[in-house]
């Protein structure tokens, strides 16, 4: 399963009313009018009213038809409508209009990872990723590290976690993921270190068990021939998510 973050600059609105717009921002410059109706767009995205963000998207967008920031939430916008090729056009429009936007080239890459477009979401989100002052890096890399494994490098992968690590030293995505990495190539020493420090965090309540890191446990316990731990942590991954593919893999190995 690809773990995989859209990032999105997030407005905190009272409401989605496009009155306000029309009222404070005509004599405003071309940007600030611009932003207003992106916000009143995120604000529809975010209450999942994603045919109502269109009509502010194209308001945003006849006051600044290369608006890469408008262009990529209308393809966000077609992508969660399932209008994959609409919303194909749109991302790659607003890179047209900024290509060195990390935002707008991580989400791309999400969504090309999405389509099984390994190969080119790889290249996105490395872009996005390689700029170091991005806010939002880390989570970036975490993106680029899940596409490399989902494309079938490991190497590159298990590097680029190490990466996040670097930046986020508690990581839980990071931790979980090497983890399984250093066990699928048979260094179960390393992935129980790294497996004990993802457990630090969640006895700390930083981070919580998922379905890939319970079933991890199972095996971990299994080659440590500790059965009594084996059973805890299947016991948590059946009643946490009994219908994820870890736990009809765990099924599957009894």
């Amino acid at each position: 399963m690809l773990r995989i973050v859209l990032l999105f600059t997030v407005v905190a609105l009272a409401g989605c009313a496009t009155t306000e717009v029309d009222s404070r921002y005509t004599t405003k410059a071309v940007a600030e009018r611009v932003e207003a109706w992106n916000n009143v767009a995120r604000c529809y995205i975010q209450n999942g009213s994603y045919e109502q963000a269109k009509r502010p998207l194209q308001r945003a967008l006849e006051i600044n038809p290369q608006s890469g920031e408008s262009l990529a939430l209308m393809a966000f916008v077609f992508q969660r409508q399932q209008e994959s090729d609409i919303a194909d056009q749109y991302y790659r429009q607003a890179l047209e209009s900024e290509p060195d936007n990390a935002t707008v080239n991580n989400n791309y890459g999400i969504f090309l990872m999405l389509q099984q477009r390994f190969d080119e979401a790889c290249g996105y989100l490395a872009l996005a990723a390689a700029e170091p002052l991005y806010a939002q890096r880390s989570q970036s890399l975490e993106n680029l590290a899940s596409c490399y494994r989902a494309a079938g490098d490991a190497k590159r992968s298990e590097a680029t976690y190490r990466q996040v690590l670097g930046l986020n030293p508690n990581s839980a995505v990071a931790l979980i993921e090497l983890a399984d990495l250093a066990y699928v190539r048979g260094d179960t020493a390393e992935s129980w270190e790294l497996f004990n420090r993802h457990g630090s965090l969640v006895r700390n309540r930083v981070a919580e068990h998922t379905a890939k890191s319970l079933w991890l446990g199972v095996r971990l316990a299994r080659a440590s021939e500790d059965p009594s731990m084996a059973a805890t942590y299947a016991l948590l991954l059946k009643s946490s998510y009994p219908d994820s593919a870890e736990y009809r893999q765990y099924k599957e190995s009894r």
